[in-house]
C-alpha cells in the first residue's frame, strides 16, 4: 500500500499523515512477485479458508487496529484492502460496529 500511494504521499507532503495497517496473513503466492522481487505480500483472509469465522476475525483485527490508531479522517484500501474498507463502512452504517472504529 505504501508503494501504491507514494505519489499521493509526496504530493500531500506534511499536510497529511499516513498510517498503514498490514493485512494479517502472509500471502505465499502473488502474481506481483515477478515484478517486485524481495517484497513480502499480505492478504486479509487466508487463501484457502474463507469462512464466516475468518471474516469475523478480519473484522475484529481491523477494528482493533483502528481503535489503537485513534481518529482517522479517511480510510483507503488497495485491492483486498478496498473490500475491507467497504465492509467496515457497511457494518458501521448498519450499527454493527462503532463508526469511530471504522
Amino acid at each position: 500500500m505504501e508503494h501504491q500511494l507514494s505519489a499521493i504521499r509526496t504530493a500531500l507532503g506534511e499536510s497529511a499523515e499516513f498510517v498503514f495497517i498490514q493485512a494479517p496473513h502472509v500471502a505465499k503466492l502473488s502474481y506481483l512477485s515477478e515484478f517486485y522481487e524481495g517484497m513480502d505480500w499480505f492478504e486479509w483472509l487466508p487463501r484457502n479458508s474463507r469462512s464466516h469465522a475468518d471474516v469475523d476475525a478480519l473484522i475484529a483485527y481491523a477494528t482493533q487496529q483502528l481503535q489503537h490508531i485513534g481518529h482517522v479522517d479517511v480510510l483507503v484500501g488497495f485491492s483486498q484492502g478496498a473490500m475491507v474498507v467497504e465492509l467496515l463502512d457497511r457494518l458501521a452504517q448498519a450499527g454493527r460496529i462503532n463508526k469511530r472504529a471504522a
